[in-house]
C-alpha cells in the first residue's frame, strides 16, 4: 500500500512538471568565421573575418536577453505554420499570440534536387521578412534570421508562415524563437 501511495505521488509530480513546462533558456548562435592566407614572394598573412558573428538577444526597453518559447519542428510536402496553433517538442499545444518572433532558422534537408519555399501565409501571414517575402532553399541550404526591430505580434491577423516542396519526402526543419510582444 504504502509502496502504491509513493509511486503515485511520483507520477502526479512529473504529471504536474510536464504541465507546467517553460523555456529557461534558448539561445540561437551564428557563426561565420572566414580565414585567408594571402602569400606574395617576400610575404605571408593570415586574416581572420569573424565580425559577423551574433548571438540572438532580445530587449523589450529593459536588460533582457531571452526567448519565452521555443517552437522546433520538421516538415515535409506543403503547408502551412499557424503561429497560434503549435505543438512544442513535449506534445503541448503551443499558442505563440502576443509573441513576437525574434529569431527563426529554415534548415532543408541534403536530398539532391529538393527546393522548399517558405513564404508569408495565403490568409492571416505572418510578416517575417516584411509584408510579402518569399525565399527558396535548396537541398542542404539554410536560412538563420534574427531580428532587432519592431516585428508584428502573433494575433488572430498576422499567424501563418507557408512552405511549398517539390519533392514530399525532403524535410523542412524549423526552429523559431519567441519573446513577449515589445508593445
Amino acid at each position: 500500500m504504502k509502496k502504491t501511495i509513493i509511486i503515485l505521488s511520483v507520477v502526479a509530480l512529473a504529471i504536474i512538471a510536464m504541465a507546467t513546462t517553460s523555456v529557461r533558456s534558448a539561445r540561437l548562435v551564428s557563426n561565420l568565421t572566414v580565414d585567408e592566407n594571402l602569400v606574395t614572394p617576400t610575404t605571408s598573412t593570415y586574416i581572420t573575418i569573424d565580425g559577423i558573428n551574433e548571438t540572438v538577444s532580445y530587449r523589450d526597453g529593459s536588460t533582457r536577453f531571452d526567448a519565452d518559447h521555443v517552437f522546433a519542428d520538421t516538415v515535409g510536402g506543403d503547408g502551412t505554420i499557424d503561429l497560434t496553433n503549435l505543438t512544442n517538442s513535449l506534445g503541448e499545444s503551443l499558442d505563440l499570440s502576443s509573441d513576437v518572433v525574434v529569431a527563426a532558422k529554415f534548415f532543408l534537408e541534403d536530398d539532391s534536387a529538393a527546393t522548399m519555399t517558405v513564404s508569408q501565409g495565403a490568409s492571416n501571414p505572418y510578416p517575417l521578412l516584411g509584408a510579402t517575402f518569399s525565399f527558396q532553399l535548396q537541398a542542404n541550404q539554410s536560412l538563420l534570421f534574427k531580428a532587432d526591430t519592431v516585428l508584428a505580434i502573433v494575433d488572430a491577423t498576422h499567424k501563418t508562415i507557408d512552405y511549398e516542396s517539390n519533392n514530399d519526402s525532403t524535410m523542412l526543419y524549423i526552429i523559431l524563437l519567441t519573446a513577449d510582444g515589445y508593445q
